[in-house]
Order: structure tokens, then C-alpha cells, then sequence
């Protein structure tokens, strides 16, 4: 780190993600995807068409505009419930997002672990 005329440091010179934070934000990562695919297998795509989750967190699901990720909540319940057919039908998207999930959701942990290893 150098010190410039004015007694500041140079941003170039400060690292931006060292492996302790890049260790902690994979840690961070993979336990939220890893209750996105609990929560998925909980929860019934019946519940969740009838917005029963959100409901309990206060989220009105009758002004739903539609986008890119229309049914992609029952679309993951579908999946990780092993009905691959129905879940592409509600959202092709989950053949790409669901295996994503999973992925951050183990290689998180792992990442945390290695990036946190002492040598």
C-alpha cells in the first residue's frame, strides 16, 4: 500500500476480494441456495400456486405481472420433487437454474473451506 502526496491511499493499491471474503461470501452463497432447494422440497407446487409462502410474508401474489421467471417457484418444487416434465413445462429456465442451485449450494461450503485452509 503506498501513500500518496495528500496522505491517501490509492484504491488500486487495496485488494478487492481477498480469499477470506471471497471464502465467506461462498459460505454466505451456498446456505442460501441450499434452503432454496429445502424450501423447494418442502413445499408443495400446490401450496406455492396458491401463493401460500408469500402470504405468510405479508406479499400479495394477485399482482403478479408475469416475466421471466413466471412458475420458476413451482417449476424448482416440481423438480426436486423429480417431475422433470412438469417443471419444464411451467419454466424451461429450471433445466439451467435448478443444477446452478445445487451446485452453489455444495461448492459454497467448499469453497469456504479451501479458501479458509491454513497452510
Amino acid at each position: 500500500m503506498t501513500l500518496h502526496a495528500e496522505g491517501s491511499e490509492s484504491r488500486a493499491d487495496l485488494p478487492i476480494c481477498t480469499p477470506l471474503v471471497l471464502g465467506w461470501l461462498g459460505l454466505f452463497y451456498g446456505v442460501v441456495a441450499g434452503v432454496v432447494l429445502a424450501i423447494s422440497l418442502l413445499v408443495s407446487p400446490e401450496a406455492i400456486a396458491l401463493g401460500e409462502p408469500w402470504r405468510g410474508l405479508g406479499v400479495d401474489v394477485t399482482s403478479c405481472v408475469g416475466c421471466a421467471l413466471c412458475g420458476m417457484s413451482r417449476a424448482f418444487s416440481l423438480f426436486s420433487h423429480g417431475q422433470f416434465l412438469s417443471s419444464l413445462s411451467l419454466n424451461p429456465l429450471v433445466v439451467v437454474a435448478w443444477p446452478a442451485t445445487l451446485l452453489v449450494a455444495l461448492g459454497g461450503p467448499f469453497a469456504f473451506q479451501r479458501r479458509n485452509r491454513r497452510a
